[in-house]
C-alpha cells in the first residue's frame, strides 16, 4: 500500500461516499482505490479497470489519459505505475 498523507485525503474517500456519487469512478477515484489496494506502486491494467469498475474501452482510455496528463501515472509494459498522487506525504 502506498503511504498517503491522511490530512490531504478528502472526506469522500475516507468515508467511501465517493462510490455513491454520480460519475463514479473518476480518475482520482481509481487512483485512490489503487493506492489503497496495491502493495507497491503499480496501478492497474486496462483489464482490471474493465473488470473492477465495469467500464467500456472509451471510459478506460479517458481515465488513463487524465491520470497520465496530470503526471500521476506512467505506462510500465501492460500496467501503469503510480508516480505521484495529490495525497503524497
Amino acid at each position: 500500500m502506498i503511504k498517503l498523507d491522511v490530512d490531504k485525503v478528502q472526506v469522500r474517500y475516507i468515508t467511501g461516499i465517493n462510490k455513491c456519487l454520480p460519475g463514479y469512478p473518476t480518475p482520482l477515484d481509481v487512483l485512490y482505490d489503487s493506492c489503497m489496494e496495491s502493495p507497491d506502486n503499480n496501478l492497474f491494467s486496462e483489464a482490471k479497470l474493465e473488470n473492477k469498475y465495469d467500464l467500456d474501452e472509451d471510459r478506460i482510455n479517458t481515465i488513463i489519459e487524465s491520470l497520465t496528463n496530470l503526471g500521476y501515472i506512467k505506462k510500465n509494459n501492460t500496467r501503469y505505475k503510480i508516480i505521484k498522487t495529490p495525497w503524497d506525504l
